[in-house]
């Protein structure tokens, strides 16, 4: 006998839907439920705040203050950042001639080839790695400073001589340091065509290049946001410190600067700077080799002197225009503009953040034991 199996469309049919009649009710619930309006006791209730307007003014001034505070640990790292770089330079100056000289290989005794072989090889490995180690440090790539696009300098060939002019102005004033202080004066460098031409790298063309490529491209891009004048007088002070004579470090300190203002003015062109290093040390090589091949009563020492005082009075004489007409001078730094994000705190600010830096102390021990050896050296040598 067959079962007869229930038709389930007819069982569904029958079954009440349970489900639809509790979405209805709550539905009218919802419509007939009253929406609790806030009164005087609200604010109240358990866990219920009302923030008012002196509140509000309060958070705005702790985020003000808290920003600040950020602005002024970026600006103490960026600090850090350029004297570390300036620090890793020392540190290589001290190790790396003596390794180079070590390894060198003579063949019987030192000649004035193998030392200005040994200076260009030290001065390049010195500056290659520092420049690589501050890429890291600073975060800047590498050939950045080559890469952007300057603007046009205003009277780029009047700045060139109003720089070198100002340099030759400054070495004037500091001119009586060197009675006080030697300086060890290298002879039998222009001996020969090709000592001539090694002196002539390792002194006018490697500094130029790669200073600038430091000092300008590195450490003053990165001390920019702290202010256009704070980046030119602090990457000039670590130009000026890490030459080795004080009379030295205070002219390359003034010429840091103008090549600081040069730099900004021009848009963060790199080769303007370049050309003015290049000239200034250049004078200095030539200047040099018809002194010791001609002697100082030379008509060709003359022709030098005649050109320095030139150059001075073009300085000077631009100067005074300015200053006298009222008139701002037309290579001050307008070329880059600042970060928005900039540091704000005043000139005494930054000083203090740059004297509370560990780095900062480290780098003038330094720069101070670089110059007291240099001078032990010179009187050993002039006796």
């Amino acid at each position: 006998m067959e079962e007869k199996l229930p038709n389930e469309l007819e069982t569904l049919e029958e079954e009440p839907n349970h489900e639809n009649e509790n979405i209805i009710k709550d539905e009218e619930r919802l419509e007939n439920a009253e929406i609790p309006v806030p009164n005087e006791n609200f604010s109240q209730r358990p866990g219920i705040h009302i923030i008012d307007e002196n509140e509000l003014q309060f958070d705005q001034a702790s985020r003000d203050i808290f920003e600040k505070e950020i602005k002024k640990l970026k600006a103490k790292r960026r600090f850090s950042g350029a004297f570390i770089a300036a620090v890793v330079f020392f540190l290589l100056a001290l190790a790396v001639p003596v390794i180079v000289s070590t390894y060198y290989p003579y063949k019987y005794e030192v000649t004035t080839t193998d030392y200005l072989l040994i200076l260009l090889t030290s001065y390049l490995l010195i500056h290659v790695f520092t420049i690589l180690i501050s890429k890291k440090t600073l975060g800047i790539k590498l050939f950045e400073p080559f890469t952007n696009r300057p603007k046009k300098p205003k009277k780029a060939f009047l700045t060139v001589l109003v720089a070198i002019g100002i340099g030759f102005l400054v070495q004037v004033a500091v001119q009586p340091i060197y009675y006080i202080i030697p300086t060890s004066s290298e002879t039998g460098m222009f001996a020969t065509p090709q000592t001539t031409l090694l002196f002539f790298i390792v002194v006018a063309i490697i500094p130029s290049i790669f200073e600038e490529w430091l000092i300008r491209g590195f450490i003053l891009r990165h001390l920019l946001p702290l202010g256009k004048w704070t980046a030119i007088i602090v990457s000039a002070g670590i130009f000026g410190l890490l030459h080795s004579h004080p009379a030295q470090a205070i002219f390359a300190f003034a010429l840091g600067i103008m090549l600081g203002i040069v730099y900004l003015n021009s848009g963060g062109n790199i080769w303007l700077t370049f050309i003015i290093h290049f000239l200034n040390n250049s004078f200095s090589v030539v200047q040099g080799y018809v002194y010791e091949n001609y002697g100082m009563e030379s008509i060709w020492m003359d022709y030098i002197t005649i050109t320095q005082y030139s150059l001075m009075a073009i300085a000077l004489l631009v100067l005074l225009y300015y200053t006298f007409k009222g008139k701002r001078i037309y290579f001050l730094p307008d070329g880059i503009e600042e970060p928005d994000n900039s540091y704000d705190g005043k000139p005494k600010d930054s000083a203090k953040l740059i004297f509370r830096n560990i780095s900062t102390y480290v780098f003038i021990a330094l720069s101070l034991y670089m110059m007291l050896v240099s001078y032990i050296q010179t009187m050993a040598t002039t006796g």
